[in-house]
């Protein structure tokens, strides 16, 4: 009524601005109609818990993030405006909140009243359930079933999903995202398409591209698109990449490159086709990975011994990524100087991680090194076994996740085992990064 009748000092009351409302307000209504932004009376007793879950972001999870300090700076932590909440879908909003709570009980020091914790355990079934149904509406209309917003919607509920270890169906929300993004013409187009939308995207291959080193090499989330071209297309954005991992774009590549050989050389086996190319591949990969040199990556300046420290770490921890899971499949074959190898990067892995954990700027990148560590640790003492488990505890308090926790339960079933081997301790997809 506001836009038909020209109300324009109604119009700038709405919106809080005098500048040119009624045109503002206009295409914010198109907006709103064209996404199919519902009425949100329902959630007249859940608006507090959406408004808190939003103060609690940016009072408790950014300002965390900020105070630490940062080695590098992530222009995606930003301070989360409450005026933008009435145009998003309610899947976001009651996914907030879930988010919120989840960082709230996982950063509760040990010992904390268990009552308060199952108060807000029993919100975020709520809340989640909520955020099911409404994504569930959105993807069964045409209209809206690939829309941006949906996109964004499926993205954040999926990484609730990996930071609760309750919720394991996270792989059915990668597939379905990916079918949605493969209708938009794939990862490349839809970022050309929806430059607002990279930010989102860029997660969610950081996501899938780690969870394939711990997954088994048959069941790899194959994200190349119609055009193949998925290494290139993540090294020109692997900018907006780095703030969440720290890993050298050098060695970023190689983790892509050792994937793509292990779905290869897994499909082989499976046909009884060994191809000694891949033989040939591996060992090329491993004197790449080997001839990077930490000391030249490393930024000059006054932190120049972190970035060294991350060069060091991440050098160690890809090689024996790449040699375990080759391993596995046979194309690298035992050998007393490959097994000599493994423990030396182990031993530097290990010390460095140390190090790392000491500094909560490098700290929260070291879950993925560190489940490394622990694969290779099979072989080590008790001692380096609790530690790492201790270590994935802390990190847990640290980030406000159950990943840490996730990765530990399965790293000491693997231990426990006595069977080694990278396909041995992942028997089935796990991400332990959000």
């Amino acid at each position: 009524d506001v836009v038909e009748k020209g109300l324009h000092d109604e119009a700038a009351k709405i919106l809080r601005s005098k500048r040119d409302p009624l045109r503002r307000l206009k295409r914010l209504v198109v907006v709103l109609h064209k996404y199919e932004v519902p009425n949100y009376a329902y959630l007249t007793n859940e608006t507090s818990d959406v408004i808190q879950a939003v103060q609690y972001y940016n009072a408790r999870i950014r300002a965390q993030y900020k105070a630490y300090g940062e080695l590098v700076p992530n222009p995606a932590i930003v301070v989360f405006p409450p005026q933008v909440l009435h145009l998003l879908t309610p899947a976001i909003h009651h996914t907030l909140v879930c988010i919120s709570l989840n960082h709230f009980v996982h950063t509760q020091p040990s010992g904390a009243d268990r009552a308060i914790t199952s108060m807000n355990r029993s919100k975020i079934y709520h809340h989640r359930g909520a955020a099911l149904r409404s994504l569930s509406e959105y993807i069964a209309q045409d209209k809206t079933r690939c829309s941006d917003l949906t996109i964004t919607s499926i993205l954040m509920f999926m990484c609730l999903e990996l930071q609760n270890p309750s919720f394991t169906d996270w792989r059915s929300h990668v597939n379905g995202m990916k079918r949605l993004i493969d209708l938009r013409g794939g990862p490349k187009q839809l970022m050309k398409d929806a430059p607002h939308l990279v930010p989102s995207l860029v997660i969610y291959l950081l996501i899938i591209s780690l969870a394939n080193t711990c997954s088994p090499s048959w069941d790899q989330v194959d994200i190349t698109g119609a055009n193949g071209t998925i290494i290139e297309d993540l090294s020109s954005v692997y900018d907006l990449i780095f703030p969440y991992t720290l890993c050298p774009r050098e060695l970023y590549i190689e983790i892509l490159q050792i994937g793509q050989l292990r779905s290869k050389a897994s499909a082989a086996m499976l046909l009884y086709d060994a191809d000694p190319a891949h033989s040939l591949e591996a060992h090329d990969l491993i004197a790449r990975i080997d001839a990077f040199s930490p000391e030249d990556w490393a930024q000059a300046g006054p932190l120049y011994s972190e970035w060294l420290l991350m060069g060091q770490i991440y050098q160690a921890a890809v090689s024996l990524y790449c040699s375990m899971s080759l391993q596995s499949l046979t194309v690298l074959p035992p050998s007393v100087s490959l097994q000599k190898a493994q423990e030396e990067k182990g031993n530097v892995l290990l010390s460095s991680v140390r190090i790392a954990l000491q500094d909560p700027r490098m700290a929260r990148h070291m879950v993925w090194p560190l489940v490394v560590a622990g694969v290779e640790g099979i072989h080590r003492s008790q001692a380096t076994k609790d530690w790492i488990e201790a270590s994935l505890g802390d990190l847990s308090r640290l980030l406000g996740t159950s990943c840490p926790l996730k990765a530990s339960a399965v790293l000491k079933r693997y231990w426990k085992s006595g069977v080694a081997g990278w396909d041995s301790c992942f028997d089935r997809a796990y991400a332990f990064i959000i």
